[in-house]
C-alpha cells in the first residue's frame, strides 16, 4: 500500500472485482484514472467515485468513454 500512499502506483485492472478489497477501495480513491475498455459496472462505479450522478449526461458520458 506505499506506493498508493506515495502516489506512484500505476495498476493494469480488467476488472475492479479481481482486485483485494482493500486494494480496490485505495484505487477507486486516487484521482487519476484513466478506464478504458471497463465493464459497465465498473464505469458506473468509477463514475460514482467522479462525484457523478446517475441519470445526468455527464454520468453516462463518463461511463460510455471508460467502456471505449
Amino acid at each position: 500500500m506505499s506506493y498508493v500512499r506515495e502516489e506512484r502506483l500505476i495498476a493494469g485492472v480488467n476488472f475492479l472485482g479481481e482486485l483485494p478489497v482493500k486494494l480496490r477501495q485505495a484505487v477507486l480513491l486516487m484521482d487519476e484514472k484513466k478506464p478504458s475498455g471497463a465493464t459497465l459496472e465498473d464505469a458506473e462505479t468509477l463514475a460514482q467515485y467522479s462525484g457523478l450522478v446517475p441519470g445526468t449526461t455527464g454520468f453516462t458520458d463518463f461511463t460510455q468513454r471508460a467502456m471505449e
